[in-house]
C-alpha cells in the first residue's frame, strides 16, 4: 500500500514538473488522477457536486495561466487541495457574512457519512453506523482532521500544512479526537474500542498501514 501510494507521489510530481515546462497533457494527467478527490474533498465544504466541480475546473484553468508564476512542489495533492479549499473557503466567504459562515462551520461543515465508509459485510455496516453517527457530534476541526488522516493517509506535517496548523497541534487534536471515539464506540467491547485507528483504516478502505 505504501509502497503503490509513494509510487503515485512521485509520478505526480514528475508529471507537475512537465507541466510547468508547457506540457498540457501532464496537467490533464493530473486533472483525471486527483479529481474523484479532490471532488469528495470539496463537497465537504460545499454539497452540490456541480458547484465543486467548477471550481476544479476553475481551479486547473488558473494553473495553466498561470504555469509561469508556479514553482515545484514537495507534494502535489496536497497542493492541490489546499488550492481547491482557499477557493471554496473564498467563495463561501463572499456569499455568506462572518457570523453565519462561523455558525455553518460549528454546524454541519465537513460531514463525514456511512456513505464515504467502504462496507461490504452486515457487521461492518452497523459499525460503519455508529462511527458515523460519532463522527456527527465532533467538531468539523476533528472530522477535518480524521478524513486527512485515515482516507486520504497523509502524515502530520501534510494534515497540518492542510489545516493551517503546526505539527503538534495536530498530533494533539487526533489524540483527543481517536480518545472521543474510542470512548463512544468501543462500548464494552474493549477490543474494538481499542483498535479505533484500524477499524478508521478499514471504514474508509485502507489497509492497517500509516505514513508518519
Amino acid at each position: 500500500m505504501m509502497h503503490h501510494l509513494k509510487k503515485i507521489e512521485i509520478d505526480s510530481s514528475k508529471s507537475w514538473l512537465r507541466f510547468l515546462e508547457g506540457d498540457r497533457d501532464a496537467l490533464g494527467s493530473l486533472f483525471r488522477l486527483y479529481f474523484s478527490e479532490l471532488l469528495a474533498y470539496g463537497r465537504k465544504f460545499i454539497p452540490p457536486d456541480d458547484l465543486v466541480k467548477d471550481h476544479i475546473q476553475n481551479l486547473f484553468v488558473r494553473l495553466w495561466e498561470k504555469r509561469s508564476q508556479l514553482r515545484p512542489v514537495d507534494n502535489v495533492k496536497v497542493y492541490l487541495l489546499i488550492s481547491l479549499k482557499h477557493d471554496l473557503l473564498q467563495s463561501l466567504k463572499a456569499e455568506k457574512p462572518k457570523k453565519e459562515l462561523i455558525e455553518k462551520m460549528d454546524a454541519g461543515w465537513f460531514e463525514i457519512s456511512v456513505e464515504d465508509f467502504m462496507v461490504e459485510k452486515e457487521q461492518e455496516a452497523e459499525l460503519a453506523q455508529k462511527v458515523a453517527s460519532c463522527l456527527a457530534q465532533l467538531t468539523a476541526r476533528q472530522r477535518e482532521v480524521i478524513y486527512l488522516r485515515f482516507y486520504h493517509n497523509f502524515d502530520f506535517p501534510n494534515i497540518a500544512e492542510i489545516m493551517d496548523m503546526n505539527i503538534q497541534s495536530v498530533r494533539n487534536l487526533l489524540f483527543r479526537t481517536l480518545e472521543k471515539i474510542r470512548k463512544e464506540v468501543g462500548g464494552s467491547d474493549i477490543q474494538q474500542s481499542g483498535n479505533i485507528e484500524l477499524i478508521l483504516l478499514s471504514l474508509f478502505g485502507h489497509s492497517s498501514s500509516f505514513i508518519y
